[in-house]
């Protein structure tokens, strides 16, 4: 496979480039790609054969690849503006836990990932509801990138969260405020509730609250 440059002159491709010079890193294969052909003797006939076998102190060092002109190095943009696709399926409503729920693709080529907040808003647009409904968890990104899969929670209303989601899910929303219980106490708490059976247990890690 070729390139032609800009100047109308046919540049070499990777696979040229490793036929001729033996192995390389990936780094300097790509930028020696867009070369144009007529400089890799020139780039042969410098370093020589048998000082680019390897990938150690005698490779051909990346900024040298850069001489002669006309060269570069191609890498894919990282921008945060970049699209991402989201697709839901696996739709259910759930009547009893008043909440609509679902399996969520995120498609994002171009970005490492997105984050929850993110998933909340292009939820929240695509169902027309308020984003402090939407509740996004357990999201795994695929071997290699590009693709992520979690699930999603709409409920009905703020109330209906409030009742049925987990308190951690709530605090990371800032919709309630989980106290901190010092060791010492929870330890007092776990042993007077030792001294019960049953129902009574509770009352007493009730006790030790107040």
């Amino acid at each position: 496979m070729s390139f032609e440059s800009a100047s109308g002159g046919v540049q070499s491709s990777a696979e040229d480039v490793c036929a001729t010079v033996g192995p390389l890193s990936i780094d300097q294969i790509l930028a020696a790609a867009p070369c144009q052909s007529n400089e890799l003797p020139l780039l042969i006939k410098h370093y020589g054969k048998s000082s680019v076998k390897g990938i150690g102190s005698h490779s051909i060092p990346r900024t040298d690849l850069f001489k002669g002109g006309g060269c570069e190095a191609a890498h894919p943009s990282n921008s945060a503006d970049s699209t991402a696709t989201i697709r839901t399926r696996k739709f259910l409503t759930n009547r009893l836990l008043a909440r609509k729920q679902m399996v969520v693709d995120i498609i994002h080529p171009a970005r490492a990932n997105l984050s929850k907040d993110e998933v909340r808003d292009k939820l929240a647009k695509m169902y027309k509801v308020d984003k402090e409904v939407v509740f996004c968890f357990g999201f795994r990104t695929q071997f290699g990138g590009g693709r992520s899969t979690g699930f999603a929670l709409i409920y009905d209303s703020l109330d209906a969260a409030k009742k049925f989601e987990p308190k951690y899910r709530l605090a990371r929303h800032g919709l309630v405020e989980i106290k901190k219980i010092s060791r010492k106490q929870r330890k007092e708490r776990k042993n007077r509730a030792k001294k019960v059976r049953g129902t009574k247990k509770a009352k007493a890690a009730a006790a030790a609250k107040k």
